[in-house]
């Protein structure tokens, strides 16, 4: 068995892995530059990498100038935000220069994306939605609003790339093909080969490995073009196993905002000789 069960984290999956708490704070204050909101995220020791605001398009956006970003090294314990309602921030806002929409005209709201990756989902990401309203001047308001972006079943498509070599995701507990499963759960990927009678094929050596939406508006590398694993990939490189089988380190099966499926992608060479050795191919420097 590889990797901690669902909801367990730490060296030796002790520790029960929570939703972080996040709660935000509507403030009217003559002495720190007027209007803004005190976003507090407790991370309950979860790494969040990628905490941002979302553009209206649903993609990373930039802070407003005035915004103030404080967030630890280690244990990662508590992000704060604060973000400044002023004319600067306003006029950014309403060109799309920053995150945050105006509603009214003292109604202001924001959407708020905590992931422990950059660019893709796990099962403890969220989005916040964050919505002040500044007539309520007298009120220091307190508002927790979570949700979290994909709770269904997630759909996974893998399939064959070529007739001596299938590409799957397997169950890192189990041992089983995985055709349905929920974004969270621990999963390899595995990579079959030497499937036909009588066939030379030693060994395939992976590489420029991605995952995909369906219609390929998402993307996310895992793999580069030496086998070894991309920035901020939630995958290692491939390593062998037995018979005639490589496999990946467990990871944590993700999902991409408002998609539901998700397909892995290999490119890969065939190996003939028994020296096979699958991995991160470093590339020698030149004397």
């Amino acid at each position: 068995k590889f990797g901690c069960q669902n909801n367990w984290m730490g060296v030796v999956c002790d520790k029960e892995k929570n939703y972080a708490d996040v709660n935000y704070y509507c403030i009217n204050s003559p002495r720190d530059n007027g209007k803004y909101v005190d976003i507090i995220i407790n991370t309950k020791g979860v790494h969040y990498r990628a905490i941002y605001g979302l553009a209206t398009n649903d993609t990373r956006g930039d802070w407003c100038n005035s915004t103030i970003f404080n967030t630890p090294e280690y244990p990662y314990e508590l992000t704060t935000i604060r973000i400044h309602v002023d004319d600067n921030s306003i006029k950014q806002m309403s060109t799309g220069a920053c995150v945050g929409k105006r509603l009214s005209e003292q109604r202001f709201s924001w959407v708020i994306s905590v992931t422990e990756k950059d660019g893709i989902l796990l099962e403890h990401d969220l989005l916040v939605n964050v919505t002040c309203d500044f007539n309520d001047a007298e009120i220091l308001t307190v508002v927790s609003n979570k949700s979290s972006i994909h709770g269904e079943p997630l759909s996974v498509n893998a399939g064959p790339i070529q007739d001596e070599v299938i590409l799957q995701v397997i169950d890192a507990y189990s041992g089983e093909t995985v055709t349905e499963a929920k974004f969270g759960s621990t999963v390899e990927l595995e990579m079959t080969y030497n499937l036909q009678k009588g066939s030379p094929l030693k060994g395939v050596l992976p590489y420029n490995c991605f995952a995909s939406s369906p219609d390929g508006t998402n993307v996310k590398q895992l793999l580069d073009a030496n086998g070894c694993q991309s920035p901020n990939s939630p995958m290692e490189p491939f390593t062998l196993t037995y018979m005639n089988k490589i496999v990946t380190p467990w990871f944590y099966l993700f999902s991409f905002i408002n998609q539901q499926l998700i397909t892995f992608h290999c490119s890969f060479e065939l190996c003939f000789t028994d020296d096979c050795k699958v991995g991160c191919k470093v590339p020698q420097r030149r004397r």
